[in-house]
C-alpha cells in the first residue's frame, strides 16, 4: 500500500483523502475520508460559536469570512440537501480519475459574444456573467438552505458530448437551426480545476465553432425525442467519445443508476451523482438527477460503466421540473424529496434515448 501525502489543511485533507491512489486500501481511503468529515462538521460547529462572539467587531469579522469561505468550499465537495433528495452535484475537482475524463469529453455551448481576445493570444477570455442565485446571506435572511455553487458564473446555456472526430450530440432544443449554429461556440475545459480558480479563460484550441446541423429532431415542448448531432469546424482532438449503443444494449432499465455530466445554469461543469431512472418511456426517460436549464444537451451515462472507466451514453438531457422558486432579489432552487411523476413541480428529469442519434453519427 502506497503511502499517503500528508494533508496540511482542511481541504487539502479532504482532496488528498478523495484522490487516493488507485493502489491505496480503499478501506484506508474511506476511513480518512470520514476523519476527514467529522472534522470539517467538527469545524462548522465552532464556527458558529464564534460567530456569535465576535458579532461587534467588524475587523475579526472580514479575517473570519475569509477563513470561513475556505471551509466552505471544503464543505462543497460533502453533500446539502437540493432538488432531489441530497444534493448530488461536484465540480470537477471532486470527481474521481474515471469523472474527470468523461468531463473532459463534454463541452459547454456558449453565444460568441461570451468570448473574447485575451492579453495571451494563445488564449480566450469568457466573460462571467453573474449568477442569479441566492447567495448564503439571503438564503440566510430568506430561511432557506444555502446554494452550494451561487458565487459561480452562468455562462454557457446548453451542454453536449462529443460523439465523433468532429461530431458533437446534444438537444434539438439548445441548436434550433442553422444560424443559432453559426452564432455558437463549442468550449471544452469549462470547469474548476481546484476551488480557488475560476475558468475566466479557456485556452484557444478548446474552442470551436458550430458549422452544421448534421442531423436531429427539433421538439422542445413535446413529448417526442429532442436531439440534436451537430459537426464542429475541425477535428476535435485530445477528447474522449462517448459510445453510443444500439437500441437493445443501448435502452436504461428501471432503477439503473446513472451519472449526469454537464453545464447547469451555464455554470462550469458539474458531476452529478446518484440518480436512478424511475420511468422508461418509447422515446425518453425519466430520472430523478439534480439537473437544470443549461443541462440541456447534457450527456446522461451509465453509472456503473463510468466506475469501470467506460463511457457508455444513456440519454440527452432535454427537459425536466422547474427549477427555481423566485425569491426577490435573486433565485432559489426547487427542492423535492422524491420524483412525483406528472407533477410539474417534482416531476423528474426526461432525457432522450442516445440509441436514438445511433445512425446519425455513423458507427
Amino acid at each position: 500500500m502506497k503511502r499517503l501525502i500528508v494533508c496540511t489543511s482542511l481541504f487539502t485533507a479532504l482532496t488528498c483523502a478523495s484522490h487516493a491512489d488507485d493502489s491505496m486500501d480503499i478501506q484506508a481511503a474511506i476511513r480518512q475520508l470520514n476523519d476527514v468529515e467529522k472534522s470539517l462538521t467538527s469545524t462548522a460547529v465552532k464556527m458558529q460559536t464564534v460567530e456569535k462572539s465576535i458579532e461587534h467587531d467588524s475587523a475579526l469579522q472580514t479575517i473570519y469570512l475569509n477563513k470561513s469561505e475556505e471551509v466552505r468550499r471544503a464543505l462543497d465537495c460533502l453533500n446539502d440537501k437540493v432538488i432531489y433528495g441530497d444534493d448530488s452535484r461536484a465540480n470537477y475537482y471532486c470527481g474521481t480519475a474515471e469523472e474527470k475524463r468523461a468531463v473532459e469529453g463534454t463541452a459547454a455551448f456558449m453565444m460568441a459574444s461570451k468570448l473574447s481576445p485575451d492579453s495571451d493570444p494563445s488564449y480566450i477570455a469568457v466573460e462571467q456573467t453573474p449568477s442569479r442565485l441566492c447567495t448564503k446571506e439571503q438564503t440566510a435572511s430568506l430561511g432557506l438552505p444555502p446554494e452550494s455553487f451561487y458565487d459561480e458564473p452562468e455562462t454557457a446555456f446548453c451542454s453536449g458530448f462529443k460523439v465523433g472526430e468532429k461530431l458533437i450530440a446534444t438537444a434539438g432544443h439548445c441548436i434550433p437551426d442553422e444560424s443559432f449554429c453559426a452564432n455558437t461556440k463549442i468550449v471544452f475545459g469549462f470547469y474548476r480545476s481546484d476551488a480557488e480558480t475560476e475558468p475566466t479563460r479557456i485556452p484557444v484550441g478548446n474552442v470551436y465553432q458550430c458549422k452544421k446541423i448534421v442531423a436531429g429532431n427539433y421538439a422542445p415542448d413535446t413529448l417526442e425525442a429532442d436531439w440534436r448531432v451537430i459537426e464542429v469546424d475541425r477535428p476535435i482532438e485530445g477528447r474522449p467519445s462517448f459510445l453510443i449503443q444500439d437500441r437493445s444494449p443501448g435502452t436504461v432499465t428501471k432503477n439503473q443508476s446513472v451519472t449526469v455530466i454537464g453545464y447547469p445554469i451555464g455554470m462550469p461543469a458539474k458531476i452529478t451523482r446518484n440518480a436512478s431512472v424511475i420511468a422508461v418511456e418509447e422515446n425518453y426517460f425519466v430520472a430523478d438527477s439534480d439537473t437544470y436549464g443549461g443541462n440541456s444537451g447534457s450527456v446522461v451515462v451509465d453509472a456503473d460503466k463510468l466506475a469501470k472507466g467506460e463511457l457508455v451514453a444513456k440519454g440527452i438531457v432535454v427537459r425536466g421540473a422547474r427549477d427555481f422558486i423566485r425569491k426577490s432579489p435573486c433565485y432559489a432552487s426547487n427542492r423535492c424529496q422524491k420524483v412525483e411523476l406528472g407533477n410539474g413541480q417534482c416531476g423528474g428529469e426526461s432525457s432522450t434515448h442516445a440509441w436514438l442519434i445511433k445512425n446519425a453519427i455513423g458507427n
